[in-house]
């Protein structure tokens, strides 16, 4: 009897062995090759708002994609004001509710440029590769804003 117990301790150690290996050679792999659609930005926001010059800072992060969408958020801090919105892209790196305007090569790079209208203002984004938007600008009668890239991590 007592050889049997010894027996089901080892195997319990041995699975318990063999699951952290696999989980620790999955994570490995999963850092050595990670996600270029799971980056997190940064941008400096200059502009008018009310005529007033005005400057700020904005981030984005991805959030859960969804099937084949990419959906990042974009958080804006700017003079105290903070607000956000959301961009979802498709699988073609398209994002909805906006409209392609042009397409550049700029060093080799493809940018894109998209733009919408939305609640009396009117948005225009630069994307790169990997739904990486580079600039974007926020116009209304009260506002003009620009964002630019200042830094971006692919992260895991």
């Amino acid at each position: 009897m007592k050889k049997n117990n010894v027996v089901a301790v080892m195997l319990v150690g041995a699975f318990m062995i063999g699951a952290f290996m696999l989980y620790a050679s999955a994570d490995l792999m999963g850092s050595m090759n990670p996600d270029p659609y799971s980056h997190q930005d940064d941008y400096s926001l200059t502009g008018t708002i009310d005529d007033q010059m005005v400057k700020g800072t904005a981030s984005s992060h991805p959030i859960r994609e969804n099937g084949s969408f990419h959906n990042y958020g974009f958080d804006l801090q700017v003079e105290g004001i903070d607000f956000s919105f959301v961009l979802i892209f498709d699988s073609e790196e398209r994002p909805y509710t906006y409209t392609l305007v042009s397409s550049d090569v700029i060093d080799g790079v493809t940018h894109k440029l998209y733009q919408t209208l939305y609640e009396g203002y009117s948005i225009t984004i630069d994307v790169t590769d990997h739904c990486l938007v580079g600039s974007f600008s926020i116009l209304s009668d009260s506002v003009d804003l620009i964002g630019l890239l200042i830094h971006s991590e692919v992260v895991k």
